[in-house]
């Protein structure tokens, strides 16, 4: 989530803004590089529970 924010910040046009991949343990997100190329940013939803302690 906070790289998307960054990016975001930076001008990064994000076309799929970051949350759980449906039935998933994954979270995704997806944006452009300068030349339109589509960017996936994928990351374990299992980090995010650990961090929050479940």
């Amino acid at each position: 989530y906070k790289a998307c924010e960054e990016l975001a910040a930076a001008g990064v046009k994000i076309t799929r803004p970051p949350g759980p991949m449906k039935g998933g343990t994954r979270v995704i997100a997806f944006c452009e590089d300068p030349d339109g190329y589509k960017v996936e940013l994928n990351e374990s939803i299992l980090k995010h529970m650990a961090k929050d302690g479940a």
